[in-house]
């Protein structure tokens, strides 16, 4: 059968551990929300300057990367020019070689018609 007193000494015997667990429960989460609230106040201040800084390095980094792809077009057109002058240089070398040429050969064909010849000239009268 059901004893009351039993039962009330069970109570009075369990009330307060559940009393003090439960207790020590609300503590635990109170003590856990506020050092979430105070890690999450933490981080929100510090990553703020961190999120303005990146947000700032993107708009350098991309400001970067159009100057580099200017300079990079400006080089590429200067390696065309290069190229160019140096197709002028060498046509420009073959042609005064074939100059040269014919200077040499003019050159040589006056030395043998001024050479006095080994054979005795006659005189006209």
């Amino acid at each position: 059968m059901f004893d009351p007193t039993a039962f009330y000494s069970f109570l009075k015997w369990a009330a307060p551990l559940l009393g003090a667990s439960g207790f020590l429960l609300t503590l635990r989460k109170d003590f856990l929300k506020r050092a979430d609230d105070w890690a999450n106040t933490l981080l929100n201040n510090h990553l703020a300057h961190i999120q303005a800084s990146m947000s700032e390095v993107v708009i350098e980094t991309k400001l970067t990367n159009d100057l580099l792809r200017t300079a990079d077009r400006r080089d590429l057109d200067s390696v065309i020019r290069v190229g160019e002058v140096k197709q002028a240089l060498i046509l420009n070398q073959d042609k005064q070689q074939v100059v040269w040429d014919g200077v040499l050969k003019s050159l040589t064909l006056l030395e043998d018609r001024t050479r006095p010849s080994s054979r005795p000239r006659t005189r006209r009268r």
